[in-house]
């Protein structure tokens, strides 16, 4: 995995946690439809195969189990990509990194945020590429 590849991990498993608990939001407001059940309510047990709804309630209780592992991943990769770059010597190839990869920043915020050109930004991202151990 390239330096690259492994910073970008963490924006990859923030994204995939946000997308994940819009899913478990949009199937619980279908289930919330189905015969007037409500998904916050206790659960009675009911004919639910006739509507798909205990399907639902299945597919809803396994994503909900992944994101619980998505943001232990997370939080364990964020961590060590974190310790990654706190190894790196020169402060301002450590800041354009957390910037970018930590902080999800976009590109000119960071040329702001550091005060420095484009062409300085992307030299300096390069150089702490170079010098980032996976």
């Amino acid at each position: 995995m390239t330096p690259k590849e492994h910073l970008s991990r963490v924006k990859v498993l923030f994204d995939l946690i946000q997308q994940t608990e819009t899913e478990i939001s949009m199937l619980k407001a279908s289930a919330d439809g189905m015969q007037g059940f409500s998904y916050d309510k206790e659960r009675v047990q009911t004919s639910l195969a006739d509507t798909g709804l205990e399907n639902q309630l299945v597919i809803i209780e396994q994503m909900e189990s992944r994101l619980k592992d998505l943001r232990v991943e997370y939080q364990l990769v964020r961590k060590r990509v974190t310790a990654n770059i706190d190894k790196l010597t020169n402060e301002r190839e450590r800041k354009v990194l957390n910037l970018r990869y930590i902080e999800f920043k976009e590109w000119s915020d960071i040329f702001a945020e550091m005060n420095a050109t484009q062409d300085v930004v992307y030299s300096l991202h390069k150089r702490a590429l170079n010098h980032y151990r996976c």
